[in-house]
């Protein structure tokens, strides 16, 4: 998936990609550079046409797409068929939102059974830790012979009053630790070494607060000074009115950031 040629980044860029562990998450780092975007789009649409709408015109600014395909109304593969074709034109990587956190074998029927058949499709999936190390092996089992795939563990959250701990977020790392299908965490800031990525929702350039429970801050104080590598954006994108402006605008704001990390 990726053309760029190694030797036009940054030593110390490059550094970070040799300290990675996961394929996937080399991967995004390359495409974060070649497409000059760290923003991951999460899309969350209920309507397939608008959603495939905003797709089509956001692309080329994002390096991941962000589902949650069971909030997608009348689901068909026609839909994924669509999503796909985008993606090998735009180049960028999908994470299905799923937070799964169940026991081994329900696990392994909600990634590769039922109506969305997720494992077909998406480059990436998060989960809970709750349930163990069963998610780890189950999806380690199913994906032995991909090794562009990946795992990314919620270790923090950006909402208030969400129920997790420095002791939880202690107890994913450990169970991560040198497990190279493991892709990196969604947190608010860098909690462990430069083995993983670190994704980061919760980043805003206008809001501070969505009047519920989500509270934001900008992408200077996610990148430089939480250390997160990828911004998870949302609603700052796809509720505006120009969201292409929007979208564009982000990534001018963001990147500019990253790369000052390894320059």
């Amino acid at each position: 998936m990726i053309s760029q040629n190694d030797n036009m980044m940054p030593i110390k860029l490059l550094n970070r990609i040799n300290k990675l562990k996961n394929d996937l998450s080399k991967n995004i780092l390359k495409l974060i550079f070649e497409k000059k975007t760290n923003v991951a789009l999460s899309l969350d649409i209920s309507d397939k046409k608008k959603f495939l709408t905003i797709l089509k015109h956001v692309a080329e600014h994002i390096c991941i797409l962000k589902t949650h395909i069971n909030t997608i109304n009348d689901f068909d593969i026609k839909f994924i068929e669509e999503i796909i074709k985008i993606q090998n034109e735009h180049k960028f990587y999908i994470l299905e939102d799923g937070k799964f956190s169940d026991i081994g074998n329900t696990f392994q029927k909600q990634l590769t059974e039922g109506v969305f058949k997720i494992n077909t499709w998406a480059n990436s999936i998060t989960a809970h830790g709750i349930s163990g190390k069963s998610i780890i092996n189950t999806y380690q089992n199913i994906n032995d012979n991909n090794n562009n795939k990946g795992i990314i563990f919620v270790a923090q959250m950006s909402n208030k009053g969400n129920l997790i701990t420095e002791t939880y977020t202690n107890s994913i790392i450990d169970m991560c630790n040198n497990n190279k299908i493991i892709t990196g965490f969604v947190t608010q800031k860098k909690i462990s070494d430069d083995s993983y990525l670190y994704f980061t929702p919760g980043v805003s350039i206008q809001n501070t607060n969505d009047n519920i429970d989500q509270q934001y801050r900008t992408p200077k104080d996610a990148i430089i000074n939480d250390n997160c590598d990828v911004l998870i954006v949302g609603r700052g994108i796809y509720t505006c009115d120009n969201y292409i402006e929007k979208a564009i605008e982000y990534k001018l704001r963001s990147y500019p950031y990253f790369i000052e990390k390894y320059t």
